[in-house]
């Protein structure tokens, strides 16, 4: 990781329509290392990355680290602000987002893709960045050091191998358990045919699950999934192995499971 030797302030964010937060200032930012990641609803740059969001923002909300989503339309139906709030939701952004419909944030920080993010010290400056999937490593190394120079300490591991789990769960010996009244996810991104958690609930516990951001069709439902209202869900009940996802071809993909349900055990899963 090369520092640039004369790393640019970071421009201010200007936008008359925020989601998930009121309009932030300098002074809410200010110490604050922070994430900025330009991103359009809908756009594949930009869906691609929405995972590692949610999992960042999942592990440093409560630090003095601030993400950060400006969105910039790719189309014209994408500057209508209550698209872009229904969207949001469904994707399970939480962190502050500013509507960029004029494209000023994103002139004024020269950005060049969708799902490009900027790494900020706790000065204002811009020190690293990137754009695209497959970079978790990198963006992370280069928040650790930045988090490290603040002062700011954060486990950064994912809970249980790869899947990224967000919500209230609690850490026992030999597995994870659901301990909240409200929503949470299990969210994994893979490369197989069929993925597997093994799992157990005191009372019935029915999950719905999403490939790639939508509800599972039968092609790629596991012998365990059920439909109903053009959802898919799995019902949890004794501890088994629960097939979620079956298909013939080997294709990457992104799994996400929500849970409604206080004492659900999650005790690993499987992909193949």
């Amino acid at each position: 990781m090369t520092r640039p030797k004369d790393p640019n302030k970071a421009p201010p964010i200007k936008s008359d329509h925020w989601i998930n937060s009121p309009a932030l200032t300098k002074s809410d930012l200010k110490g604050k290392v922070q994430i900025v990641f330009f991103f359009s609803v809908n756009e594949p740059g930009s869906e691609n990355v929405y995972p590692h969001m949610r999992y960042l923002w999942s592990k440093l909300k409560k630090h003095r680290v601030m993400i950060i989503g400006v969105h910039s339309p790719c189309s014209e139906k994408e500057k209508d602000p209550e698209r872009v709030e229904r969207e949001v939701k469904r994707h399970g952004l939480e962190f502050p987002i500013a509507l960029d419909n004029d494209y000023y944030t994103w002139r004024a920080y020269g950005n060049q893709f969708f799902g490009q993010r900027h790494l900020i010290d706790q000065d204002g400056f811009v020190w690293h960045t990137r754009a695209g999937e497959g970079m978790e490593e990198e963006i992370e190394a280069w928040l650790v050091r930045l988090m490290e120079e603040a002062g700011i300490e954060v486990d950064m591991e994912p809970e249980l191998g790869g899947v990224v789990f967000e919500g209230g769960w609690c850490r026992e010996e030999e597995f994870l358990e659901y301990d909240s009244e409200k929503e949470g996810r299990m969210s994994l991104r893979y490369l197989g045919s069929s993925l597997f958690f093994a799992m157990s609930s005191p009372s019935l516990a029915k999950l719905e699950v999403l490939l790639d951001g939508k509800s599972v069709t039968s092609k790629h439902a596991g012998k365990d999934l059920v439909f109903q209202d053009s959802k898919s869900y799995v019902v949890v009940g004794q501890e088994k192995e629960y097939e979620i996802i079956k298909q013939k071809e080997c294709d990457m993909h992104e799994a996400v499971i929500i849970v409604r349900t206080q004492g659900l055990k999650v005790s690993g899963f499987g992909v193949c």
